[in-house]
Formats: C-alpha cells, sequence, structure tokens
C-alpha cells in the first residue's frame, strides 16, 4: 500500500527541517549502509531503493515506513532553525535492529563509530544469546561492546528479548540494566518497552515514540503488548502523538520491532491498527527491524481513494 515516492537522493545528501506546524516543508534524507547480522538481504534495483541510498521525503506530512535490520545501519540527518543560540541547529542520529554478537556486529559498531551520529537506537533482537567477549551474560557482554565502540545507544525490545523464543537469547531487563537511557533528555513510559524523548532536550526538533507491539514479555508477566484500536497501549501512543503535535515539535518518528508491511518473510505480525493510526496522525517516520533486511516504503498517507488505510493482503494503490 504505498503512496507517491520521495525522491531517491545521494547518501551524503544532509535534510532540512522546517518551521513547526501540521504541514511545515519537512525533509529528512536517510541512508542505509554496512552489516549487522547476517547477509540474506533482498537486494533492490537503484530505482527501488538500494542499501547505499538516500530518499528524501517531501512536506505531504505522508509516513514513511524504513526496515533497517540485517544488512542496514541508517543515519538521519536533521536540521532546523534554532529558538536560540544556545540550542541545537541540527543533529544525527542511527539505527538498526536483529545485530547479533558476531563478525557483523562489530563491521556495524565501527561504521557507527565513524558515522558522527549523536545516539543511535537499536530495534529489538539484541544480542540473539551471543557472547561477545566482553562480559559472562549476553546481556552485559553485548551492552559492555557496543559502549566500547559507540557509547549512546538506546534500545527497544524484539521477540528474541523477551522469553518468548528460545531459552537464553536474552533478557529485556538485563539489557535495560546495563544499557540504560543516557541522552540529556527526559523520559516518558518504560525505557526498553515502551516510551517517548524529545531530542533535544531544549527546543526539540523531534519526538521519538518507541513501542513493542506484538511482543510477549514472558520474562515479566507475560503480557502481550496489544496496540489494537481502544487498547490502553494503542491510547497511549496516540497520546504522544498529539502531545507532541500540540508542542510544536516539528518531527514525529515511531520505532518498533516487528513490522507491518515489507517484503520479507513476515506478514503484519503487529496488525493493521497501530500502523493505520501512524498514517491517520501523519507521524513522519517509522522504524521496524524484524525483517533482516533493508527496505524503504513509499510515503503513506489517508486519501479519498484509500479510506480504510492499510489492510491485510490488499494493494490499494490510493494509498
Amino acid at each position: 500500500m504505498f503512496g507517491s515516492p520521495g525522491t531517491v537522493g545521494r547518501p551524503s545528501e544532509s535534510a532540512s527541517v522546517g518551521p513547526p506546524g501540521p504541514f511545515g516543508s519537512n525533509r529528512v534524507c536517510i541512508c542505509g549502509q554496512g552489516a549487522t547480522k547476517r547477509r540474506n538481504t533482498q537486494e533492490a534495483t537503484p530505482e527501488q531503493g538500494g542499501r547505499s541510498m538516500g530518499a528524501t521525503f517531501g512536506p505531504s506530512r505522508a509516513i514513511a515506513v524504513l526496515l533497517a535490520a540485517a544488512m542496514a545501519l541508517v543515519g538521519l540527518s536533521f536540521v532546523g532553525t534554532p529558538a536560540s543560540s544556545e540550542d541545537a541547529v541540527s543533529f544525527q542520529f542511527s539505527v538498526a535492529g536483529d545485530f547479533g554478537s558476531w563478525s557483523g556486529f562489530r563491521e556495524s559498531l565501527d561504521q557507527l563509530n565513524a558515522s558522527g551520529s549523536d545516539f543511535a537506537l537499536a530495534l529489538g533482537d539484541l544480542s540473539y544469546g551471543g557472547n561477545t567477549g566482553y562480559a559472562n551474560t549476553t546481556e552485559e557482554a553485548w551492552c559492555s561492546k557496543f559502549h566500547k565502540f559507540f557509547p549512546k545507544i538506546e534500545i527497544i525490545a524484539g521477540n528474541h528479548d523477551t522469553g518468548d523464543t528460545i531459552a537464553g537469547e536474552g533478557n529485556i531487563n538485563q539489557f535495560i540494566a546495563y544499557c540504560p537511557f543516557n541522552i540529556k533528555t527526559s523520559v516518558d513510559g518504560v525505557y526498553g518497552k515502551q516510551y517517548a524523548f524529545d531530542f533535544p532536550r531544549n527546543n526539540p526538533l523531534a519526538r521519538f515514540i518507541l513501542i513493542s507491539p506484538d511482543l510477549v514479555f514472558r520474562v515479566d508477566d507475560g503480557e502481550h503488548y496489544s496496540y489494537d484500536v481502544g487498547t490502553p497501549r494503542y491510547d497511549w501512543t496516540k497520546g504522544q502523538i498529539e502531545d507532541a503535535k500540540a508542542k510544536g515539535i516539528p518531527w514525529v518518528i515511531v520505532g518498533f520491532h516487528k513490522n507491518c508491511i515489507g517484503a520479507g518473510e513476515h506478514h503484519c505480525e503487529t496488525g493493521t491498527d497501530i500502523l493505520n493510526l501512524l498514517i491517520q496522525e501523519k507521524v513522519d517516520l517509522v522504524l521496524n527491524a524484524h525483517e533482516h533486511n533493508y527496505e524503504r516504503s513509499h510515503q503513506l498517507a489517508y486519501t479519498d481513494s484509500c479510506p480504510q488505510g492499510v489492510q491485510e493482503h490488499v494493494f490499494v494503490p490510493g494509498c
């Protein structure tokens, strides 16, 4: 269900963020680079958006969905007009998921360290139970190695971090302990599971909302995190988006491990309700992992010919 595409650009392109407001001239450059876990990527043609590419999203306020797992360590840059000389005018962050603990992990960390990013987001499935040799447990070893190469890593759980798959693959509570939130800004919610933060702290350019659709937290009380319409977690997410808009924050970015749309092996495990909420609220960018490849959607939006949004197993060109 793809709408009008963004413009393919060069990986080195920067991006400008326009004035706040529902139809400000907001743009973002997305650049894929490097390797993380395993080399089973589904390569796209240059016209479709390959691994080494940039994408510019125009002022339509439609959302774009980006899957950054396995082969792609993705860097995004933001530039804005400061409210005062003391406020940050730009920042850059990187995002990836499904890292593992093996040779590709080191390659990704080397590239991340050279990226100039202010921080990085890890979208779940962190160590897969492997040990980097930096500590005794998989969680401490993974975080210790990450911090050696790049200290500011913020995490959200994946299905291999919640006790819902193979025993010993990792406990998100231990990852939270060894990879604590370390950006100088406040956190709303439960870090590592469902939380939000603004960046920079003063006069923020973006609100980041990290959630956990369809994850079962057996390391806690076994709750299945549902984001269906009417659930508390759906309402929390909607409230975070609307609060960011009310405060005039130019960009709203939502990240979670499992995807709803994609060209890989996974179907819409999250359910369509949460993605349709993000489309309806005109979130600027959605970040996913899980598929073990790099994918980028066209921009998505509700239109007269797409009144119902995303539907499973149905292609609606008007979206």
